[in-house]
Parts: structure tokens; C-alpha cells; sequence
């Protein structure tokens, strides 16, 4: 999956962010995890990179669920065009 290049994103100081969609005009709003995420689909890194990028960066370790939330943030990026295959 690679990040779609029309897609913007805004960080906020609160450490959240947002993803603005110029083709459809809609907001996706990004909590901190989530913007790691995006940081790391941007470097073209994959979801198992992605995932030891956020257990390095944890206070605690992941918990079992992990790569399943990843994969369904993933598609839901990759619904709202955020995302694409190639």
C-alpha cells in the first residue's frame, strides 16, 4: 500500500493530526498512534515495520490485538482513498 500523494497532512500541538482529501474535500482526523502510522506508510515501510516501530516506541508491549488494528486501520485508510494498492 502506498499513501496516496494528493492526500495533506496537517499535525496539530497536541500531537494529533489530520488528513485532508482534496479530491473529495473530506477531514480524517489522526490520534498519535495514528499518525505514526501514517509517518511510516509515508517511508514506504510495511505493516510489520510499522508494528515494531510502534512496539519500540511503547512504554508497554502491544498488545495481541496489534496487527489486527493495524490491518483495520489500514483498509479503512484504503476505503477513504487515503491509501493505494500500488
Amino acid at each position: 500500500m502506498k499513501v496516496n500523494p494528493e492526500i495533506i497532512l496537517r499535525e496539530e500541538f497536541d500531537g494529533s493530526a489530520f488528513l485532508f482529501n482534496p479530491d473529495d474535500g473530506q477531514i480524517f482526523g489522526l490520534n498519535p498512534t495514528a499518525k505514526f502510522i501514517w509517518k511510516s506508510l509515508a517511508r514506504d515501510e510495511t505493516p510489520e515495520q510499522i508494528l515494531a516501530g510502534l512496539a519500540e516506541h511503547s512504554a508497554s508491549p502491544l498488545p495481541p490485538e496489534a496487527e489486527k488494528d493495524l490491518n483495520d486501520f489500514l483498509l479503512q485508510l484504503q476505503d477513504k482513498g487515503y491509501l493505494s494498492r500500488n
